[in-house]
């Protein structure tokens, strides 16, 4: 299933494996997976929309990573010397 918003597309679905079932969640612009088990997921239920906060803060995470390897396709077509 992919779900979409008008701030991000992410593809979720349930994967079975030795260890049991796990819900499987790519961000469909990075490819970005993780894997929650079913504690994992429980505990996410009972967290409160405010708890999740600093998780919306892409420059926690998501703005870190990966940005050198970025930076050249960013830059394309912009006169600057790497």
């Amino acid at each position: 299933m992919i779900l979409k918003s008008e701030f991000a597309a992410v593809e979720v679905e349930v994967q079975e494996n030795g260890r049991g079932p796990r819900l499987m969640i790519r961000d469909a612009r990075t490819d970005q997976t993780i894997f929650l088990d079913p504690l994992e997921l429980e505990c996410l239920a009972w967290r409160k929309h405010y708890d999740l906060r600093p998780f919306l803060d892409p420059s926690q995470g998501r703005w870190q990573d990966g940005l050198d390897d970025d930076l050249p396709r960013m830059l394309k077509g912009v006169n600057v010397d790497l």
